[in-house]
């Protein structure tokens, strides 16, 4: 026969607090790792960070600036290229 297990208060409360317990270590430990890669901004102040933000997108700009001339290059030889004035070939298309 199937018998009937009875919880008291006792134990009722030691797992309510067992299971509130395992749940803020496992937030915690989340959210540790999660903000763990931003510790740089809680130490750097506000005007050094915005200061290295700008420093890397002028970074990026002047190397996009530099592959633009590249990009603006190999274009005019697009455009100057006449497949009727000259056969195409593997050789002439390994060249160009």
């Amino acid at each position: 026969m199937e018998q009937i297990k009875h919880i008291n208060k006792r134990e009722r409360v030691i797992g309510f607090i067992y299971v509130s317990l395992l749940f803020m270590v496992a937030c915690g430990l989340s959210l540790f790792f999660l903000f763990r890669h931003h510790q740089e901004l809680l130490t750097i102040p506000e005007k050094a960070l915005i200061i290295k933000k700008m420093e890397r997108i002028h970074q990026f700009q002047d190397i996009q600036t530099r592959q633009a001339a590249i990009c603006d290059s190999v274009f005019t030889k697009i455009v100057r290229y006449n497949p009727a004035l000259m056969p195409v070939t593997k050789k002439t298309i390994s060249s160009f």
